[in-house]
């Protein structure tokens, strides 16, 4: 054991490895320094585990640069403009679905409750779609995407949209739930089993 001093700042005992020069240990490689009581905490690499730490964030970086067509000392900015230009892009895709979900909503108005399958719709693409319709439909809409074999997300809404989605998992080996006369979720059944559901269930009707 010694007793490790650094004038003015800091005296402990150490256990550790000693060695005769700074320039044995190689390379020191601090990843994090966070307050920590009266102190701070140091997060580190030193040696070999340094070296590789080093050479594999070398590596990322310079995949990230072809990828991104960016000199390596740019790529945290040509990744910035990609996530903009994501979300940009994003944001045009709402707006067209949202379209879309208006147009869908018109031809069910007034039809009462309605069941719609629409392949490749995200989560929150189902959630508004459901909502769109519902409000014109004048009952209920429940809204799918997936396919057989690989499961199906659905959204409900519906004033017993708890209690349809409780019955729906249970009838279609699902799960999900929620409130607010919406509910969302998955079930693994087929598009059948679905089918055979609400026609016993709720009644809804089937889109053409």
């Amino acid at each position: 054991m010694r007793i490790v001093e650094c004038p003015g700042a800091d005296r402990c005992a150490c256990c550790g490895t000693h060695v005769r020069a700074a320039g044995e240990i190689g390379l020191i490689k601090l990843l994090s320094v966070k307050p920590f009581r009266e102190g701070v905490r140091i997060e580190m690499l030193a040696g070999r585990r340094a070296y590789e730490y080093v050479r594999r964030i070398s590596a990322q970086n310079h995949a990230v640069s072809v990828l991104t067509s960016a000199p390596e000392t740019d790529t945290a900015g040509a990744v910035e403009r990609l996530k903009t230009e994501l979300a940009e892009s994003q944001y045009r895709s709402v707006g067209l679905e949202n379209r879309l979900f208006a147009h869908l909503a018109e031809q069910y108005a007034g039809r009462g409750d309605v069941l719609l399958r629409q392949d490749g719709l995200s989560s929150d693409a189902l959630r508004r779609c459901a909502l769109a319709v519902a409000e014109k439909c004048g009952g209920a809409c429940a809204v799918f995407s997936g396919a057989d074999g690989e499961g199906y997300r659905y959204a409900l809404s519906s004033p017993d949209a708890s209690g349809l989605a409780k019955r729906l998992n249970a009838a279609c080996a699902g799960r999900g739930g929620g409130k607010n006369a919406l509910a969302q979720g998955s079930v693994s059944g087929a598009w059948q089993q679905i089918l055979d559901f609400f026609q016993n269930d709720a009644g809804a009707r089937s889109a053409p």
